[in-house]
């Protein structure tokens, strides 16, 4: 018999301890089933290329947006960073940029960083969409 992971039409999946085993429902807590969660889905987006006007089009500065999303609670960090001028045997055309290559450099100028790092953002992403998820609206208190 094959064990269910997810339940899609609840966008739930299985949750699991620090080392993946799968986490049971606490008997001691009726009203809260610990052994489904809803996940985590962090995204990262470039926004914009910002280019040294020659032939090459020599990418000088990209923008970019890292997302989080969880259930109906989304949230997202906006940055731009400034790129080294790229080594002739690392040069790639303008033309045969990949959303995923821009990525990287931008994972890898983050890296370099303290506080702008991917596992920081990602510490960022989780504190604000616990407080969304936190957030309870009131009818006005004078209707």
């Amino acid at each position: 018999m094959e064990e269910i992971t997810t339940t899609d039409d609840l966008g739930l999946i299985r949750a699991r301890d620090e080392e993946g085993r799968f986490i049971g429902d606490d008997p001691l807590t009726p009203n809260v089933n610990e052994a489904w969660t809803v996940p985590l889905v962090y995204e990262w987006k470039i926004r914009n290329l910002k280019c040294i006007a020659t032939e090459q089009k020599i990418v000088k500065s990209v923008a970019w947006t890292f997302s989080l999303t969880k259930g109906g609670h989304y949230c997202d960090c906006c940055g731009e960073i400034e790129l080294d001028y790229p080594e002739d045997q690392n040069f790639i055309q303008y033309e045969n940029l990949t959303e995923d290559i821009v990525i990287e450099w931008v994972k890898t100028k983050l890296s370099l960083s303290d506080n702008n790092n991917e596992d920081n953002l990602k510490l960022v992403l989780n504190q604000r969409i616990s407080l969304l998820e936190s957030e309870v609206s009131y009818n006005l208190p004078w209707n």
